[in-house]
């Protein structure tokens, strides 16, 4: 009778996987330059279905703004919004035959947008796939096992295009529990195992005492990885990635990959920095870090949060722009949980001393 009744649990499992997991999901990546008036921009998004989501930068600064939005049926327009300095900006954009075209607004400014798809060597489609599990189908409003993940995939077959894959792959590590390197049996091997581990986790609790704890059996995981930057030379990928299992609060980040798409090689500090400017370099983040903090010449860098008045050294998560040169500090790794992660950016002009002369043919300034 026990048999039984643990295979009848087992069937009722399996049965919620099929009616709340979605099956995998497909988009386009646009690659676009053009202006707002007569300033120019980059563009990156990606489709899926009716909706938009990715990011825009003015080329003078290259600071990333997010943007997220919908194709308007009834207006026949990609509607799209972002939050700047706590104000909302908004695209109206038509498509076009090479593009889009349309109008940037913010407040009661108005702004003609004009985007055209950039030359780029690689065409990239956006695979996903999102589930949302109840841990037990005879609790209402109970715990669930909540997971998003996405991926970018190259869509040519070249030398160039298997050594993104690769890296790709390298950024999932751990997670990826296949061996395919189809990027469908990559995205359901990870969510199989997210949800593998969340009932055998807690197969062993009752009903009641999942009923006293509520939502702290609940669990979130996250697996994002995008394009943050592309040109004819560069490919930098960002995997940004969220678990919550319980407890005061989950953990999140970014993870950044920096590929030269035509050595087919992967970049890392000691291939951009001299040795001597690799010893440099703390001395220029705590100095960005000051100005970043509005801090008094002499403050303590803890009063801008930091554990302690100082930066050992350059983490190795990076990222590239054609500007300059990002550091990523995950949370916790020098600063407390309550700072978030540390993001600190030198632009060009202030590193060029400290790289290899081959190195700053990356950079456009």
């Amino acid at each position: 009778m026990i048999k039984h009744f643990f295979l009848f649990v087992i069937c009722i499992a399996f049965n919620l996987q099929a009616q709340h997991a979605q099956s995998i999901e497909y988009g386009d990546c646009f690659f676009l330059k053009g202006t707002i008036s007569n300033i120019p921009i980059t563009m990156h998004l990606s489709q899926q279905g009716d909706d938009f989501t990715g990011n825009y930068y003015y080329d003078k600064y290259q600071i990333r703004i997010n943007v997220a939005g919908k194709f308007n049926r009834y207006l026949n327009k990609i509607e799209l919004k972002s939050e700047v300095a706590q104000k909302t900006e908004t695209f109206s954009l038509s498509n076009q035959t090479n593009g889009f075209v349309g109008d940037w607004i913010s407040g009661s400014k108005t702004l003609p947008v004009k985007l055209e798809k950039a030359n780029i060597p690689f065409t990239f489609r956006k695979y996903s796939q999102s589930i949302n599990l109840p841990l037990r189908s005879n609790i209402q409003d109970g715990p669930t096992l909540s997971s998003n993940v996405a991926l970018v995939w190259p869509v040519e077959e070249s030398p160039a295009a298997n050594f993104i894959r690769e890296n790709i792959m390298g950024l999932l590590g751990e997670k990826i529990k296949s061996s395919s390197t189809n990027p469908e049996d990559l995205i359901l091997s990870i969510n199989n195992d997210y949800k593998n581990n969340y009932f055998e986790t807690h197969k062993e609790e009752n009903d009641e005492e999942i009923k006293d704890r509520g939502s702290s059996y609940s669990e979130t995981h996250d697996v994002i990885i995008s394009i943050y930057e592309l040109n004819d030379r560069i490919l930098t990928l960002e995997q940004g990635f969220y678990d919550y299992a319980g407890g005061a609060h989950g953990f999140g980040g970014i993870v950044f990959a920096n590929l030269d798409i035509k050595s087919r090689k992967a970049l890392k500090l000691s291939s951009l920095f001299t040795s001597v400017g690799l010893k440099q370099l703390p001395r220029l983040l705590e100095e960005q870090f000051r100005k970043d903090q509005k801090l008094k010449p002499g403050q303590s860098l803890e009063d801008g949060g930091l554990f302690e008045n100082k930066i050992k050294e350059a983490t190795d998560n990076f990222y590239l722009t054609q500007k300059g040169v990002g550091f990523y500090y995950q949370q916790y790794e020098i600063a407390p949980y309550a700072a978030g992660p540390i993001e600190i950016y030198l632009p060009f002009s202030k590193i060029k001393p400290l790289l290899y002369p081959s190195a700053c043919s990356y950079f456009t300034p």
